[in-house]
């Protein structure tokens, strides 16, 4: 997480600069338009990053309940056979997980 506070540290010092550099010089001053390039180019990855940190969660918790699903699935085809209505109504549960994780193209850790 240090990567995303040093970005958002920077991104507020440069739109703190790009305004600077509008009062100073002017909004098509070419001092401006660097100051503009620099907070957009900033702004982006840190957005990018974001992103990803928020897929990346996602993905967790996608892995996560596959494999509560599976444990619960294990754990009523032991006690119950493959036959019992609630053992394959919790198979279908993990297959729908498990589906979207080829779907979504999360990586199995």
């Amino acid at each position: 997480m240090k990567i995303l506070n040093y970005l958002k540290e920077q991104e507020s010092q440069l739109w703190d600069a790009l305004n600077n550099a509008i009062l100073t010089f002017g909004k098509y001053h070419e001092s401006t338009i660097r100051a503009h390039v620099r907070w957009a180019t900033t702004q982006q990855h840190l957005e990018e990053i974001q992103r990803m940190i928020e897929d990346d969660e996602n993905s967790r918790i996608i892995l996560q309940a596959e494999k509560d699903a599976r444990e619960e699935m294990d754990a009523m085809i032991s006690a119950f056979g493959r036959e019992d209505h609630g053992t394959k109504r919790s198979i279908h549960q993990w297959y729908v997980i498990d589906e979207l994780i080829d779907k979504l193209n999360i990586e199995r850790k």
